[in-house]
């Protein structure tokens, strides 16, 4: 059975289309957990190619000998390696918000099987590695927000099939509305995710709570692109998550007392920062940043360890922000 197992998985080892010698297919095989000297791994791969079991490509003119999958055709192996059962579980673990809630359901056997795989696993590295790593968030870690299980099903199916929605919202503070919807992306942000999609005949890009909807429904009538729009251009450059307040960067100076600007030396705020140390001790940053909301909560989290000077706009809103703090935190407490 160890000998079945083990030719099995060197067979999932063979690239498809590129080549890989037997010395590398042996290599991925103790990286498997299977100590074979490297003569067996050969003899293996010779027998099944020479009686044709499986139409295993071999480049026998070359020194080590070379082997692959050919270019055409699909060949199953019914098995998973330690690398993919761990893909499986991790994506599970990460990325379980992502994925349609449809999908999921078929993925769900695979990953019941993937850590059965790693249970067994003769590599403990592998098998462990899902306990040993993890992605946190930055920000204060919050609840998810509540979504319907129909709205986001429906939702994730429209963005799929690229067909329009039709759905009751409730913007926050507002009351509920119907809107056709035209899904272009998903976004996960913190607790909360977002349907971007262009709404009632407009091509500008809105973003929509999944847990402020009421009901959603997938439409027959596709789903009208909007011109020009790029996902990766609109979280990145347009940077619209961190809530811009004006389309022009700002030119910042703050002052930070040395220990919070300690972590602004490894991850600078901007590829244009500078750090200088001053008479007092803190250290004046200047740095080029977009003027967005995130920004301002940034640098609100350090409290009386900043000191903004310049812009002279943000200054005065930091100088009625302190007042105002000062003003709830110095009144006597009621009795």
């Amino acid at each position: 059975m160890d000998d079945l197992a083990r030719q099995i998985i060197m067979l999932k080892l063979v690239p498809r289309i590129t080549w890989a010698t037997t010395p590398q297919i042996h290599k991925a095989l103790a990286e498997e957990g299977f100590e074979v000297d490297i003569r067996t791994v050969q003899r293996d791969l010779m027998n099944i190619h020479e009686r044709m079991l499986f139409p295993l490509e071999a480049d026998l003119g070359s020194r080590p000998y070379k082997w692959r999958w050919p270019r055409d055709g699909f060949v199953d192996i019914p098995s998973m390696t330690t690398v993919q059962a761990l893909s499986f579980v991790m994506a599970d673990r990460y990325l379980r918000e992502v994925f349609p809630p449809s999908l999921l359901e078929h993925l769900r056997p695979h990953v019941a099987h993937a850590e059965g795989v790693l249970g067994q696993t003769r590599n403990q590295q592998f098998g462990k590695w899902a306990d040993k790593v993890a992605i946190l968030p930055r920000q204060q870690a919050l609840l998810p927000a509540r979504v319907d299980a129909g709205v986001h099903d429906a939702i994730a199916r429209a963005l799929l099939t690229e067909r329009q929605i039709e759905a009751v919202y409730q913007p926050r503070g507002r009351e509920a509305r119907e809107y056709q919807l035209n899904p272009q992306a998903l976004v996960m942000r913190g607790s909360a995710s977002y349907l971007v999609a262009s709404a009632n005949g407009y091509d500008d890009p809105i973003h929509f709570a999944l847990h402020r909807f009421i009901s959603a429904e997938v439409s027959t009538r596709p789903a009208r692109s909007i011109p020009g729009f790029s996902l990766t251009r609109h979280i990145h450059e347009d940077r619209v998550f961190d809530y811009p307040l004006q389309d022009a960067s700002i030119r910042l100076v703050a002052l930070f007392d040395a220990d919070r600007a300690l972590h602004l030396h490894e991850t600078p705020l901007s590829a244009d920062q500078t750090l200088e140390s001053m008479p007092d001790g803190r250290e004046r940053l200047t740095a080029t940043v977009r003027d967005t909301q995130e920004l301002r909560w940034w640098l609100l989290g350090f409290g009386d360890g900043v000191e903004i000077l310049e812009p002279a706009e943000m200054r005065a809103e930091f100088e009625a922000t302190a007042a105002g703090l000062s003003k709830i935190y110095g009144a006597r407490q009621p009795t």
